[in-house]
């Protein structure tokens, strides 16, 4: 099946679980971010169209040249000799009083490339924004832009630590990274260059970088960012099924379902959704070996939880038909007896991974529950 398809069928799988976000009211939240940071550079955008009719009108002037180019040069010996914040200065005061020069792009690169050298985002961002909405055909564009997304990508400082051997789901899921609880100046780089930049290698790690913001936040606390975070990595893969990244956000997408699991007794959608993108990443790993070994961990990871699962509900079958008070108490419809129910299950986990510990303990369970009438649920 082409990766196309496939990765449309995992999206359609995950679309009964995306209705329900919405129906909750989290699924607007990615596109009221979008609506924000438009709006968050209304003065700018305003700016921009005065400066490019200004600029449509400027006559050429030598002295602006020389201005603006001994300003160049001296913004950039201050950055070789280390002096950030100085090249910075310089850059901006070339543009004030050259705003119209041939090296007015020139001067505002440098000074993002100034704020990136001193971890400055937002400085790197607000020049960004300027070089683009002012000079939208400066040919140094998608230089600035990955210098951006650079910036950007150190400042998030994603990290997804899985140790797939705890036995417990709260210790098998430590994703970390800067941007919980805030719509930080990174993210909205993301967001900007996510919509902006060339779809073949900036778009795509900025939407990653997004997604990546939003399960920060979600892991951090935030639920609603949970299933905004799933919201993204399916939009990302959805417009990008054949990026180079597919892989690690195929991975992410199912750690935003791991890092919600709390046990056998909780909720088994995530963990069947899991599977799912598990299946879907062997595909992408393409022969890697590292990947595949992701794939085989992630995988045994999920199935024993799965098997955790099915053994207690099986446990939990076979307990209600011991009891004679409860033997005959709110039985789900079609089961001639809570015996059928305690069977189905244990049968699923030794058909699942007999091997396993859990399966031996089925095999061993089975064995003792009393036989009844015809079994409705078949062998």
């Amino acid at each position: 099946m082409p990766r196309r398809a496939v990765v449309a069928a995992l999206l359609a799988l995950a679309a009964p679980l995306a209705a329900l976000d919405a129906a909750n009211g989290r699924m607007n939240k990615p596109f009221d971010d979008v609506a924000q940071d438009d709006s968050s550079f209304s003065d700018i955008r305003e700016e921009a169209a005065h400066y490019r009719l200004g600029r449509a009108n400027a006559p050429a002037a030598k002295r602006d040249e020389a201005v603006a180019g001994a300003y160049l040069a001296k913004a950039r010996r201050r950055l070789a000799d280390g002096h950030e914040i100085r090249a910075r200065w310089a850059a901006e005061d070339g543009f004030e009083e050259a705003p119209y020069s041939e090296r007015a792009g020139d001067l505002l690169r440098t000074a993002l490339e100034a704020a990136a050298v001193g971890h400055d985002v937002a400085e790197v961002r607000e020049k960004l924004l300027m070089l683009w909405l002012y000079l939208p055909d400066y040919p140094g564009m998608e230089e600035a832009m990955r210098r951006a997304l650079e910036v950007a990508e150190r400042d998030q400082d994603f990290q997804a630590v899985v140790n797939l051997d705890a036995d417990q789901p709260s210790e098998v899921v430590a994703v970390d990274g800067r941007s919980v609880f805030t719509d930080t100046a990174s993210t909205r780089i993301f967001r900007f260059l996510s919509r902006h930049g060339d779809r073949t290698s900036i778009a795509p790690r900025a939407a990653l970088g997004l997604a990546r913001s939003k399960l920060i936040s979600g892991a951090g606390g935030d639920r609603d960012a949970i299933f905004e975070a799933r919201a993204e990595y399916e939009r990302f893969l959805t417009e990008y099924p054949d990026s180079a990244f597919t892989f690690p956000a195929l991975c992410e997408y199912a750690l935003s379902y791991l890092v919600t699991y709390r046990g056998a007794h909780y909720d088994l959608g995530t963990l069947v959704m899991a599977q799912a993108i598990i299946d879907q990443a062997e595909v992408e790993a393409r022969g890697d070996q590292a990947n595949v070994r992701t794939v085989l961990a992630y995988r045994k990871r999920v199935r024993g939880w799965l098997q955790d699962r099915d053994l207690s509900v099986a446990r939990w079958y076979a307990e209600r038909g011991s009891r004679p008070g409860l033997r005959w108490l709110f039985m789900p419809a079609g089961l001639q007896s809570w015996q059928d129910g305690s069977r189905f299950f244990y049968r699923e986990v030794m058909r699942r991974d007999p091997g396993s510990r859990q399966g031996l303990d089925a095999e061993r369970e089975l064995a003792l529950v009393p036989a009844s009438g015809r079994d409705v649920l078949g062998q």
